[in-house]
């Protein structure tokens, strides 16, 4: 799943098994929620500034063209 957002990307093997697909599907969300706090944490620690670093977080997702997931 992860390979299917790189450039140049035309061809992506899903997984038939819609338990096996599910799964990736959540752990690819997982690992972008991780990725979001991580880059939050490290801004906020260098900015002291919650609503910059958020905006810095952002940008950074946006750029890498990563999808929004929702904090659940």
């Amino acid at each position: 799943v992860i390979y299917s957002q790189k450039r140049n990307s035309y061809i992506v093997k899903i997984p038939k098994n819609k338990i096996a697909l599910t799964k990736a599907v959540a752990e690819y969300e997982r690992y972008i929620r991780k990725l979001k706090d991580k880059l939050f944490e490290t801004f906020f620690n260098r900015v002291i500034d919650h609503q910059l670093a958020d905006r810095l977080t952002q940008t950074v997702i946006e750029e890498l063209g990563l999808p929004q997931v929702s904090d659940s």
